[in-house]
């Protein structure tokens, strides 16, 4: 397990900061040397643009196409949508990393101030 945190300044668009995000999780996942990945999150647009095979032309294209070279490097890589009420500890840590100056990476952890959140969602599984 890991987590990250980063304060994206540049970035202003929320499609972006969502694709953003998806990068870094897909980076951490790799040097963390996970070989099978799933990767949730909250916005459709940018899930469905993750797992359509068309080239994108937006602007943001480069951010999708970017994921998407990096998601080939895993035996497997599946991009799934779940709605906020199921992406709560991601939702909490973007809300902290707008407080950071510098990245923030948890390793084999998950932070203090997602536990409650994580544990939620763990018991809703069951």
């Amino acid at each position: 397990m890991g987590a990250y945190a980063s304060s994206k300044l540049d970035v202003m668009c929320p499609f972006m900061i969502e694709a953003s995000a998806t990068i870094c999780a897909l980076q951490l996942a790799q040097q963390m040397g996970f070989l099978k990945v799933e990767i949730e999150g909250d916005a459709l647009g940018v899930i469905r643009k993750l797992q359509s095979t068309g080239e994108d032309l937006l602007p943001v294209g480069c951010l999708v196409d970017e994921a998407k070279a990096i998601s080939r490097r895993f035996q497997l890589c599946k991009f799934m949508h779940t709605g906020r009420k199921g992406n709560m500890a991601a939702h909490y840590l973007a809300k902290y990393g707008l407080e950071l100056y510098e990245e923030r990476i948890w390793v084999e952890e998950c932070p203090d101030f997602v536990m409650d959140v994580v544990i939620n969602d763990v018991l809703h599984l069951a």
